[in-house]
C-alpha cells in the first residue's frame, strides 16, 4: 500500500507566495489618484446631495453644452454677487 502524502507544515502553508505581475498595464494615472491629488487651483471639495431630477437636469445641461457638471456649478458660483 502506498504511504500517505506528507502534509505541508503550517509554516510552509503560511509562507509568502510569489505573485505574478498583473498582465494589464496602466496607461496613465488611476481614477482614484485624481481624487487624492486635487488640482492646485481647487483647494476645497464640496459634496452635494441632489434629487434624481436635479442630477438629471444638471447632467443633461452638461451633456448639451459639453461642459463638465463641476464647471457649470463653479461658473454659477462665480456669477453670484457678493
Amino acid at each position: 500500500m502506498a504511504s500517505p502524502a506528507k502534509k505541508p507544515s503550517l509554516a510552509e502553508r503560511m509562507a509568502p507566495k510569489a505573485v505574478a505581475p498583473s498582465p494589464v498595464a496602466q496607461s496613465g494615472p488611476s481614477v482614484s489618484a485624481s481624487f487624492k491629488n486635487a488640482n492646485d487651483d481647487y483647494a476645497k471639495r464640496l459634496t452635494l446631495d441632489l434629487t434624481l431630477a436635479q442630477h438629471r437636469k444638471l447632467k443633461l445641461r452638461a451633456m448639451d453644452t459639453g461642459v463638465p457638471m463641476a464647471q457649470i456649478l463653479r461658473d454659477f458660483i462665480d456669477g453670484l454677487t457678493d
